[in-house]
């Protein structure tokens, strides 16, 4: 077992002519796990492999895993890979130590410096999706996916675990707000954004947990990305979040776990402040406070309302400090597939004898070969709503300040 730090006193033992801290050093992974989002050194089995020159990182089929205080780790994909294909992949795991051999270091200096004269596609048009649970965000992916010269990154996972890992630290919040934070998240998106086409435009389906944090960073950085937002009325969110999580049973168990977490005042272990963020998205304290003002428990139902209450609150603040973030609603695309489509397409810059494309991408199943996908989901029964549960519910609205569950909710800014 190796640590993959101190890469700056290894490379100066190599002496071949070149400046030490030019060379990028090539590990051999022997990471033999089937699934992990541990992307922490501590999971690496590695042995010394070889050195490259430090060009090698901007290789097309080396992409970024995490990016730390000293040094930053790749992975090495093979360039023949389909990994951007949504109706294989409807979710994003790129960067994961299952698709690779090497694993690639480079001094951090080194990469920010190589990165400052790389031209990271800021004027490429980028149209990113936040969005609540049981939205229909996978749907929009599916949409784009079907459109020509789109690149669809779908829920890039990586991406937000390694924003939690690059600090073991419990305030989350704080380090939300730290220059480490916002250089991490620019370093992924340039990242990903290498691996998109000459002349295509780019459909991103953000992580839902990165809701609060991200959005003012790619705003700052990327003024001309355009930014929605995809949301569902509350019952039926609950009510399908309910029937995945019972196509899922383990989920049950991390419910648990991080309603444990929520309670906690002060909780302790990295995993948790993971579990905190994957969930809602939004300030754990906020969070906190809303459960015990409402009593809700470790309940599929009552916690899928929490997640929906707490991202769309983060939205609402961020359209309120004048980011400009257009809204989508799943029941008005169910209704009106063809008016939605046109007004979103209209709304990036997409022509409407496209819309036709979108309309057709709807009958497939957005998350075929999960084990959520359509097939899997029919086969549990919805939720059974109860009084208390209703009254929980409400309270938990209020908390929010938005409407009871009963009534009609239409977020600002909604295309229809």
């Amino acid at each position: 077992m190796l640590t993959l730090s101190g890469v700056d006193s290894k490379l100066r033992d190599i002496k071949k002519g070149k400046e030490t801290h030019n060379v990028a050093q090539v590990l051999r992974n022997w990471y033999t796990l089937p699934y992990s989002f541990d992307i922490t050194p501590r999971t690496f089995l590695t042995t010394h492999e070889a050195f490259a020159d430090k060009s090698i990182v901007l290789r097309s089929n080396v992409q970024l895993l995490s990016y730390e205080e000293e040094e930053v780790k790749f992975l090495e994909l093979d360039p023949t890979a389909d990994v951007l294909n949504v109706r294989k992949n409807p979710i994003l795991l790129v960067a994961q130590l299952m698709f690779t051999d090497r694993v690639i270091i480079l001094p951090r200096s080194i990469y920010d410096e190589m990165m400052e004269k790389f031209v990271d596609n800021r004027d490429k048009k980028v149209v990113w999706m936040f969005h609540t649970a049981r939205c229909g965000s996978t749907l929009w992916a599916q949409i784009f996916y079907q459109l020509p010269n789109w690149t669809v990154f779908s829920e890039s996972q990586t991406m937000f675990y390694s924003v939690l890992y690059a600090r073991n630290e419990v305030n989350y919040q704080a380090f939300s707000k730290t220059k480490m934070y916002e250089s991490i998240v620019l370093a992924y998106i340039r990242s990903y954004l290498r691996l998109v086409p000459d002349g295509h435009s780019v459909f991103w389906r953000a992580h839902a947990g990165l809701t609060e944090h991200m959005i003012p960073i790619i705003h700052k950085h990327f003024p001309k990305h355009q930014i929605l937002f995809s949301y569902r009325n509350p019952i039926p969110t609950a009510k399908s979040f309910h029937r995945l999580l019972n196509a899922l049973p383990i989920w049950q168990h991390r419910l648990r776990q991080v309603h444990a977490d929520m309670e906690n005042e002060h909780p302790t272990g990295f995993s948790k402040v993971m579990r905190l963020f994957w969930t809602t998205g939004y300030n754990v304290n906020v969070c906190r406070q809303a459960i015990k003002s409402s009593g809700i428990g470790p309940v599929v139902f009552e916690w899928s309302l929490l997640q929906r209450a707490a991202r769309i609150t983060a939205i609402k603040e961020h359209q309120a400090s004048g980011i400009p973030i257009k809204c989508v609603k799943y029941e008005d695309l169910v209704a009106d597939a063809r008016s939605v489509i046109s007004s979103v397409f209209d709304y990036i810059g997409i022509s409407v004898d496209l819309v036709e494309i979108g309309q057709k991408a709807m009958e497939l199943d957005s998350q075929a070969g999960l084990a959520f996908s359509r097939e899997n989901r029919v086969r549990h029964e919805d939720w059974v709503r109860t009084e208390e549960a209703i009254r929980r519910c409400n309270k938990l609205h209020r908390f929010f300040k938005l409407p009871e569950l009963d009534e009609e909710f239409t977020m600002p800014d909604t295309l229809t």
